[in-house]
C-alpha cells in the first residue's frame, strides 16, 4: 500500500511562518503580528485566509477568509491545524524560559 502525501509544511530557520505544500503547490504561512500567533495564508501574491491560534481555550483558533469558494477546506483545515501547532509551540518555548 502507497501513501501519497498531500500536504507538508516547513517552517523557517528564523522567525515564525513557513511553507506550506498542498497537492503541489507552494503557499506561504506569514506571520502578521509580533505579539500574537497571527498569520495569512498567501498563494503568490494573494491572501487566501487570516488564522490566529491559541495555545489553549473553547476556541483555540480564529479563521477569516474573505472568498470560501477560492480555497480548498482541506487546505484551509490543514493551515489552521499548523498554525495551532506553531501556537502550542510557542507557548510551550514562554514557559520553559519562564
Amino acid at each position: 500500500m502507497t501513501r501519497d502525501v498531500v500536504g507538508a509544511f516547513r517552517s523557517r530557520t528564523f522567525g515564525r511562518g513557513g511553507t506550506l505544500l498542498w497537492s503541489g503547490c507552494e503557499l506561504t504561512l506569514r506571520s502578521i503580528s509580533f505579539w500574537h500567533n497571527r498569520y495569512l495564508l498567501v498563494d503568490g501574491g494573494r491572501s487566501l485566509a487570516r488564522i490566529e491560534g491559541k495555545s489553549g481555550g473553547k476556541r483555540p483558533a480564529k479563521v477569516s477568509v474573505d472568498d470560501a469558494d477560492s480555497i480548498d477546506p482541506g487546505l484551509l483545515l490543514f493551515a489552521t491545524f499548523v498554525v495551532l501547532v506553531l501556537a502550542k509551540d510557542a507557548a510551550a518555548a514562554v514557559a520553559a524560559g519562564s
